[in-house]
């Protein structure tokens, strides 16, 4: 006799087992990422490899350009396999199965979660010339304006002009200002604001975990605000070269894990603060027709 009960036990068995696969994929992803942060303690040139795939993934979470990078180290533009297909290309040969994994967070109610992503290098691919979008910053432009606008909208202090420091922009954090000499040439006044603006997200998550200002030491956090300082300058063809790998690494791998992975995320978080509102003064949100603005929280 046939047993409706066996076929919904058969059903709640192939979900049972989807989840558990899903839960086992996402605890790999992890587990390379770990291991890619792992490797960067100690190790300028992992570091290096590391800043220089933040530098090619900016919409990218650390942890997954960190994914990108244990995966496939020479990737320079990635895309799903349909959003190389909205621009017309392919996936040549079998490739589908070379894919790089990353973890997509997505919201679901109140509650976040990850999914696993496939993505692909454009040299997986093959059809239509596809140029990737990068911003240039030149001196004395309307772009180089519209990228300090950002830069001001992104920090969490105010940022006021000092005609008398000795150097384009500096953060104090007794007062909670970035002050700013503006006599210095953009490219300079655009990586010491980046760089002060480190300081200053560093400063703000310090106060936010500890409920109140301990105190913010600027040189013990340089390391960290030069890596990030880095990421934004090239992402924008800024020079940037005061970095100090070496010493970097040798920070980094002197701390437990825990603490490493969270200093390797901030890197990425800031950066990404910074490159997201950049961009948001060259491609402004558009309003649809006909709707009102959401209401900001104050």
């Amino acid at each position: 006799m046939a047993n409706i009960f066996q076929a919904t036990q058969a059903r709640q068995d192939r979900r049972d087992a989807f989840v558990q696969d899903k839960k086992d994929e996402i605890a790999a992803l992890k587990e390379v990422a770990n291991e890619g942060i792992t490797q960067v303690g100690g190790n300028p040139e992992k570091l290096g490899a590391f800043l220089n795939m933040m530098v090619m993934v900016p919409s990218y979470s650390s942890r997954n350009a960190m994914l990108v990078m244990q995966q496939r180290p020479d990737a320079t533009h990635l895309e799903t396999s349909k959003g190389w297909y909205d621009v017309g290309r392919f996936l040549t040969g079998d490739e589908k199965e070379n894919g790089v994994k990353i973890l997509v967070a997505k919201q679901k109610g109140r509650k976040t979660y990850f999914d696993p992503q496939t993505v692909y290098d454009i040299s997986q691919t093959t059809g239509k010339p596809v140029k990737k979008p990068v911003t240039v910053l030149a001196e004395d432009t309307p772009g180089m304006q519209k990228a300090f606008n950002g830069l001001v909208e992104s920090s969490p202090v105010p940022v006021m002009p000092d005609e008398q420091l000795d150097v384009p922009a500096l953060y104090d954090a007794g007062e909670r200002t970035i002050w700013v000499n503006n006599a210095f040439s953009d490219h300079e006044t655009f990586a010491a604001v980046v760089n002060a603006n480190a300081h200053a997200i560093l400063h703000q998550e310090d106060i936010k975990v500890n409920g109140r200002d301990m105190g913010y030491d600027p040189e013990m956090s340089e390391f960290l605000t030069s890596c990030i300082t880095y990421v934004v300058c090239h992402r924008y063809g800024v020079p940037f070269d005061s970095i100090d790998l070496e010493h970097s690494a040798a920070r980094l791998g002197s701390m437990d894990f825990d603490t490493m992975r969270d200093m390797v995320y901030k890197i990425g978080d800031a950066a990404k603060i910074n490159c997201d509102r950049i961009n948001r003064e060259f491609n402004p949100p558009t309003q649809a027709r006909g709707k009102q603005p959401p209401k900001q929280e104050r």
